[in-house]
């Protein structure tokens, strides 16, 4: 009872959570979730079951799910048969940058999303069969806790196994969203518990045989994939007759059932198939959307490398992918684990080896399906895997425990923190909306540039300093609206060579900017990686602007012109972007050290001079080694000078660090500064002095020194440099 009890609170735990990844993905963001929808909004308006066309006419149409068997969206449109859906097509308008795939940092959604979200029923039709699909998952995850507990003759597997199931992030994606796998993951479990209760109660009831063949018409009328399950049924009538758990009279009588099931059930579908297609299965026509192309041929390494990830955590439209070290070191590393523990069970417990065969036979039959399907065409993805759940989640289970015993179940905790993580962080920065401001704030960096009705306001820096592989993350305030729906770009450059360090080429908040309410100011999250392994420090420069996709290569267009608050063209827009540390710049030992700290802020390590005698007309190069001590809001500039034997200035560099300007300085970081100073042609033999000092432009106010070797308002080298006569 006390296991039932834990179930249930598992079950609920995982309800929950799955509301959290519906409430944070937008619409149609998860998996085919748009086109699983159409189906059922094409069936209600038509009344009529799709047809399979050809595959431009297919894709144009946005359905490209209607391959499939009916019962998922029969069932989803009698739940949303009272909506209108009205507005169905504003929910469809796709982003042409749309990571589709394949793994990205940006532009993870498939669709644009207007803000305020229309105010018809389409958005109240998508959480409805979003619900539908959370209950069907809730199911799968009692049926697996059924069957590994029967399986293994033990509550706690069967518990371990359902908590694994509710961790899996792709599981949970997936459960969340509209997606007719849902409902063969479900009935796949069933029909697995349901052949588990016949090998452990050793015969066939008339309960249990109805119930078989009820899911084995309901997965017939469900999906393609969903048919393995009549191998694992009639492979348990088959193999229980040869070890007499049962008479083959039983065994005989029970597969005649499941296949009436399968007749009364699903059977008018294959007969329209056939009757359309001249193929009960609709493979041919299936085929002509859907196929590779040439013959069949066995999945790649990396198509199953992809299979793998996207099984445990990869998100969105396979654009989300989950840490490095969890696919590829963690999870390899605990499922060889449970590889090698099944196998001493085995060796242990010959009571279980007919159960363990049974949970192999099941996965396998399953990966079967999944590789004879991609040798034909596209489907390489994890979750059709997931009926194979139900058996796999136990088998691990079995296997851990042979190691962990009870505490198998720490295993699962890496993946409970991914799956917790999620909705709070991964799918809320994916898919990033604006929020509607009043005003800018008064933090806020003001812009105020104009591209035709489009005004930049002003930004936030909402992560500074950073380092190569860093994200950089601000927050854009923008007005207005553009008909020809433009683009935002942001680019991060290199303030002195303007090299590109990283940038995004996006729609502001996934939002068409076409429909934005023109009078409302949008505060628009904006984040894309830094890779500048070698530079640093300096403070980057951000290149901001707008872009209208030319329709067949969304990567080209034409860039909107620039306006600045007074009226004056600009051709490019640069604000001052955040800070770039080198962690890995090493910053040597001055020659000469110094303990000078100008108005409490900047700090003089030392100098190297490049020589101490020199000619007249050669260059001296002098490297400052600096420190900062505390932030700097002002930007100072620095001034290197020579004097000669009369105190008279006759070589002076001056200015702001290349790149580096003072305000950008982040406290503690140390670098250098090199500067060059040229002696006249005509200098007169004898000892000169350099100084370094600092200055504010506007009104050339010195910041003052304290420490060694000072002079007023400036920093005296202690040693003299040597002009000889040539």
């Amino acid at each position: 009872m006390m296991s039932r009890t834990l179930a249930l609170l598992i079950c609920a735990g995982f309800a929950l959570l799955a509301l959290a990844y519906a409430a944070v993905t937008p619409p149609f963001e998860a998996p085919d979730e748009g086109s699983h929808f159409l189906y059922i909004h094409n069936f209600l308006e038509s009344g009529e079951l799709p047809i399979l066309e050809d595959r431009d006419t297919v894709f144009a149409s946005q359905s490209v799910q209607r391959h499939h068997s009916p019962l998922y969206y029969l069932v989803g449109a009698v739940l949303i048969s009272w909506t209108q859906r009205d507005d169905v097509e504003a929910y469809l308008e796709q982003n042409p940058l749309a990571a589709i795939g394949f793994v990205s940092d940006h532009n993870q959604n498939v669709y644009l999303h207007p803000v305020p979200a229309p105010a018809g029923d389409t958005g109240v039709a998508i959480w409805v069969l979003r619900l539908y699909s959370i209950a069907l998952a809730v199911m799968t995850l009692w049926f697996v806790y059924r069957a590994g507990t029967l399986a293994a003759s033990d509550a706690r597997v069967g518990l371990v196994a359902a908590l694994l199931v509710a961790s899996i992030p792709s599981f949970l994606h997936i459960s969340a969203s509209i997606n007719n796998d849902n409902l063969v993951t479900m009935l796949f479990a069933a029909g697995v518990y349901l052949c588990l209760r016949l090998w452990t109660e050793q015969r066939i009831s008339l309960r249990l045989a109805l119930a078989l063949s009820i899911v084995a018409g309901c997965i017939a009328l469900t999906k393609t994939n969903g048919l393995a399950l009549l191998g694992v049924i009639a492979g348990t009538l088959v193999i229980g007759a040869l070890v007499k758990r049962w008479s083959w009279r039983a065994a005989l009588a029970a597969l005649a059932g499941t296949l009436a099931g399968i007749a009364l059930i699903a059977g008018w579908w294959y007969v329209r198939n056939l009757q359309l297609y001249g193929d009960p299965l609709a493979l041919q026509a299936t085929l002509r959307i859907w196929a590779r192309g040439g013959p069949p041929q066995l999945i790649s390494l990396f198509e199953l490398k992809g299979v793998w990830d996207s099984f445990w955590d990869v998100l969105g439209h396979l654009s989300i992918r989950g840490p490095e070290w969890l696919l590829s070191l963690y999870l390899p590393l605990v499922t060889l684990l449970a590889l090698a523990g099944i196998g001493v069970t085995w060796w242990r417990r010959p009571d279980l080896r007919l159960r363990l065969v049974f949970l192999v036979v099941v996965c396998l039959l399953v990966i079967a399906a999944l590789l004879a399907a991609s040798s034909r065409m596209n489907v390489s993805q994890g979750r059709i895997l997931f009926p194979g759940l139900v058996a796999f989640a136990p088998l691990l289970v079995i296997g851990w425990r042979q190691w962990l015993g009870r505490w198998a179940g720490v295993l699962i905790l890496p993946l409970s923190v991914l799956a917790l993580l999620a909705p709070m962080a991964t799918l809320p920065t994916a898919f990033a909306g604006p929020q509607l401001r009043d005003s800018v704030p008064g933090d806020a960096r003001r812009i105020d540039v104009h591209s035709d009705d489009l005004t930049l306001l002003a930004y936030t820096l909402d992560a500074d300093p950073l380092q190569s592989g860093d994200w950089l993350r601000l927050t854009l305030y923008i007005q207005g609206v553009d008909s020809r729906r433009p683009l935002l770009f942001v680019k991060a450059l290199d303030p002195l060579t303007q090299d590109v360090y990283g940038g995004v080429d996006t729609y502001p908040a996934m939002m068409p900017t076409d429909q934005l309410a023109p009078d409302v100011v949008y505060a628009v999250p904006v984040r894309f990686r830094v890779h500048a392994p070698d530079a640093g420090p300096l403070r980057l420069d951000l290149a901001l602007g707008w872009r209208v996709p030319d329709a067949d290569d969304p990567g080209e267009g034409d860039y909107l012109p620039l306006v600045d608050a007074n009226g004056a063209a600009l051709n490019t827009l640069l604000v001052a972007g955040p800070t770039l540390l080198n962690p890995k710049q090493a910053v040597a030992t001055p020659d000469d050290p110094a303990e000078v700290v100008y108005g409490d802020v900047i700090r003089l390590n030392g100098t190297t001079l490049s020589a101490e005698t020199l000619a007249p007309g050669e260059t001296l190069t002098v490297t400052l080694y600096w420190e900062s001590v505390a932030p700097t809001p002002e930007d100072w500039t620095v001034t290197v000078g020579l004097l000669d034997p009369q105190n008279q200035l006759i070589a002076q560099d001056d200015g702001m660090p290349p790149g580096y300007p003072t305000s950008a300085w982040i406290p503690g970081s140390r670098f250098t500064d090199t500067r060059s100073l040229t002696l006249p042609d005509d200098a007169a033999p004898g000892d000169y002095r350099l100084y370094v000092a600092w200055y504010r432009l506007a009104d050339f106010t010195r910041l003052q020194p304290v420490g060694t070797d000072v002079s007023g308002d400036v920093y005296l080298h202690p040693t003299a440099i040597q002009v000889k006569q040539q």
